[in-house]
């Protein structure tokens, strides 16, 4: 099976985010607010292991992504998306904004709205055709993240032509993603980046 990971939102701040109360316990009223703060930072770990075919070569040499959180309030949010390289190139930057209940703009791989749960909609949002991406969450299960158990949704969907299928794990208080997987079963072995 060839795998695609994302591992595993190391929070630059750790779990200490949580404990003193910059990442928000409690959510308003909204059901699809924004649970992350401005200065809130994660950071997800790239590992690329591919054997005879990999469609992911593209992103080989990145050895981290830095989110952090530079705006947000009630459902909208402005995350840096920086990428830092294994072979020294610069870092690159990225800005995503978006509204969390609508799923305007381009967060929806990194951020939804915290607090969701299985069966509900990543989005706020009637679907009315199959051009409209708002798929529900399959599951909210725990899991081992940050040396803690967490709760944490998960959406698995078709991925591109073939058999790829990607998840998206995202942890359920903040909706700061955890981990992605990409996953092609016609190639059999394991690829994970």
């Amino acid at each position: 099976m060839l795998r695609l990971s994302l591992w595993a939102l190391f929070l630059v701040l750790g779990m200490s985010l949580l404990a003193s109360g910059a990442m928000p316990l409690t959510f308003a009223a909204t059901h699809y607010a924004t649970a992350v703060s401005p200065g809130n930072i994660w950071n997800l770990t790239a590992i690329v292991e591919c054997s005879i075919y990999c469609p992911f070569r593209s992103i080989e040499n990145v050895s981290g992504i830095l989110l952090s959180v530079k705006d947000a309030s009630s459902g909208l949010a402005t995350l840096n998306e920086t990428y830092t390289f294994r072979n020294e190139t610069q870092p690159r930057v990225a800005v995503l904004q978006g509204d969390l209940n609508s799923g305007s703009g381009n967060l929806s791989s990194v951020l939804i709205a915290g607090a969701l749960g299985a069966g509900d909609s990543i989005y706020n949002i009637a679907t009315t055709d199959s051009q409209t991406f708002n798929p529900s969450i399959n599951a909210t299960v725990a899991q081992m993240y940050y040396g803690a158990l967490r709760e944490v949704n998960v959406v698995t969907l078709p991925h591109g032509p073939g058999d790829i299928t990607e998840t998206l794990i995202w942890d359920q208080i903040s909706g700061a993603v955890v981990e992605v997987d990409l996953s092609d079963p016609a190639y059999g072995t394991g690829d994970s980046v």
